[in-house]
């Protein structure tokens, strides 16, 4: 059997969701959608030719496109590159240092984190609670935390002493807990570490390379070759051999 033709007028295809976007405006009002990096965003310190291979900015939301042009700018200046494979360590250099700068940023907010959650818990058990429910852990918790841990204020450390809440061992606490990302990060960092060495030590090996062929194109410059020195006339020089045999058997 058939089945019934439908008496609905195929209309306009509908609109395709898209996802919302928002200005971001510690990185300049670029527009970011969530999830989204600015590594489209050329660095200007590259050449027009290579930027679209080495140019992209390698940021993540939050971080300030002009303190990585302000690293590759360090970088060109000290090494100055002149063709693409000078521009290719450049780029090495400059990738591998801003993921170590990175990753030693991520360990700080790791333990900064670590430190106030276990404030913020502490700080909730203290507070009266309602019934058998254990308190939960607010906003209003971290933000008491993190005061307390910036300022450290005499008055407040006593009072937490004396309701057992040490904060030298909350510290020592919250360390311990983040010694596994701690490591994990410990491991990226001597990557980045070991990245940063092999492109250095490719950059110098460069530059004297160019040194010694600069020296030798120069010494063949001044040093006219063999070929075109003048020959010795040989001819009516010295002294006459036949004249020098006659005198010698006189």
């Amino acid at each position: 059997m058939a089945a019934p033709n439908s008496s609905r007028a195929p209309g306009p295809p509908e609109p395709r969701a898209t996802r919302a976007t928002t200005s971001s405006p510690a990185l300049g009002g670029v527009p970011m959608s969530p999830g989204r990096t600015i590594y489209s965003e050329h660095c200007e310190r590259y050449p027009p030719e290579l930027r679209p291979i080495f140019g992209r900015r390698p940021l993540l939301p939050g971080e300030a496109p002009h303190e990585y042009d302000g690293l590759v700018r360090a970088i060109e200046e000290n090494y100055r590159p002149n063709d693409f494979l000078g521009w290719f360590l450049v780029w090495q250099i400059a990738e591998a240092t801003w993921d170590l700068v990175r990753l030693r940023k991520v360990a700080c907010l790791t333990i900064t984190i670590a430190e106030v959650e276990a404030l913020a818990c502490r700080l909730a058990d203290l507070r009266p609670r309602e019934g058998r429910r254990r308190t939960r852990v607010s906003d209003q918790d971290r933000s008491l935390a993190r005061h307390i841990l910036q300022t450290s204020p005499p008055e407040v450390e006593d009072e937490l002493n004396r309701h057992g809440a040490d904060i030298e061992h909350l510290r020592a606490n919250a360390h311990l807990a983040s010694l596994t990302v701690l490591e994990a990060l410990d491991r990226l960092q001597s990557s980045a570490e070991k990245r940063i060495a092999v492109a250095r030590r490719s950059a110098i090996e460069l530059q004297f390379a160019r040194e010694q062929a600069s020296l030798y194109r120069e010494r063949n410059r001044i040093t006219p070759p063999l070929s075109t020195a003048a020959p010795t006339d040989l001819q009516g020089e010295g002294p006459d051999l036949g004249d020098t045999a006659g005198a010698v058997m006189l």
